[in-house]
């Protein structure tokens, strides 16, 4: 039997190595598309609740760094801290969504599920061990769910011919 000591050790870096992980995963794919989380741009904003109002220049930058800044400090911080910079990321999160449906990428909710588990986690609600297996489920998920949507008539007819079409066309008839 293993030492149980090493196999946490383990698990703790695995999870810093993912806070980093997730950290810059998000703050790059935000970085990417920053016309999409400020309200300044040339397609209109289509909210999922009217009470939440548009922000005007420049609070849409600065609610835009702020939550920046909170998700590297995920990555970085230690003890609690993380559980409540994480907290504070995940409301953050809520109101970009809530201010526009354009906002809800896979990509974005994918990580916004994962930034609660380390919530709970840095609050010590979760162990380790089920901080790193709710984030496997949630990444497991996703990818089920992605590839349930692809089993329709319209992907078999339409879109599946295209993406296979340049392989079939070099194979003897």
């Amino acid at each position: 039997m293993g030492d149980p000591d090493r196999t946490w050790r383990e698990d703790v870096s695995r999870l810093a190595w993912l806070r980093l992980a997730l950290a810059a995963g998000l703050v790059m794919g935000m970085l990417l598309s920053p016309n999409l989380w400020v309200s300044a741009r040339s397609y209109p904003l289509t909210p999922l609740w009217d009470a939440v109002p548009p922000l005007p220049y420049p609070a849409d930058y600065a609610l835009f760094g702020l939550f920046l800044a909170l998700v590297t400090g995920v990555g970085v911080a230690r003890g609690r801290a993380v559980g409540w910079l994480a907290a504070t990321a995940l409301a953050l999160a809520v109101f970009f969504a809530l201010g526009d449906t354009s906002r809800l990428q896979p990509w974005f909710y994918q990580y916004s599920f994962m930034l609660m588990a380390l919530c709970l986690f840095g609050w010590g609600r979760i162990g380790v061990l089920d901080a790193l297996n709710a984030c496997r489920l949630i990444v497991a998920a996703t990818y089920f769910w992605s590839g349930l949507q692809k089993a329709n008539m319209g992907f078999f007819h339409s879109l599946y011919p295209w993406l296979v079409g340049p392989l079939t066309a070099r194979l003897p008839d």
